[in-house]
């Protein structure tokens, strides 16, 4: 059960390997679904991986050149082009995007 020793999961957010868990937890830390992977200027996105059974297995995110980035594991963390690129079965399929604003921008003294 998340959380597990080592791990972070976020306060009021719902705990378990449903997909509905993970999103609650990225709720929480102010992002909410949004409809794809393109990069949106003053918002950070997050792409979210399920698996056949509907329990959550991975979590990417968009680098600032359009290439995605992933940790994989105890692995290294890697970057690949699109958020579907390590979609298998062990990493599961992109269910859901969720975006946030950016809460500060190289050059910008507005803080959103």
């Amino acid at each position: 059960m998340i959380p597990l020793p080592g791990y972070y999961w976020p306060p009021g957010a719902i705990r378990g390997r449903s997909i509905d868990a993970l999103v609650s937890a990225f709720e929480t830390l102010g992002c909410e679904i949004c409809s794809g992977a393109d990069l949106q200027d003053g918002y950070e996105k997050v792409a979210l991986y399920v698996n056949q059974f509907g329990s959550w297995e991975h979590a990417a995110k968009p680098e600032e050149d359009g290439w995605w980035s992933s940790k994989l594991g105890n692995l290294e963390d890697i970057r690949h082009p699109t958020p579907h690129a390590v979609s298998s079965a062990d990493y599961g399929q992109v269910m859901y995007f969720m975006k946030r604003r950016k809460r500060w921008q190289h050059g910008s003294t507005e803080d959103t």
